[in-house]
């Protein structure tokens, strides 16, 4: 069972790799473009929630 720990409200313009955690050279100008391409309309300043889970050893 996944377990809920947290939800970060971040405006899309001030993302960060570790925000997302995220470590690829590109990842993050990649999930953008991913966003941008379900949401064409969405807004430069934009708000994105991050949502965190923990999983259990059961889920494991």
């Amino acid at each position: 069972m996944d377990l809920f720990a947290s939800v970060m409200v971040k405006r899309i313009d001030e993302l960060r790799l570790e925000d997302l955690d995220l470590t690829r050279s590109g990842g993050l100008e990649r999930y953008i473009a991913g966003l941008r391409g379900h949401y064409p309309t969405m807004p430069a300043d934009a708000n994105v929630e991050i949502v965190r889970f923990r999983r259990t050893a059961a889920d494991i």
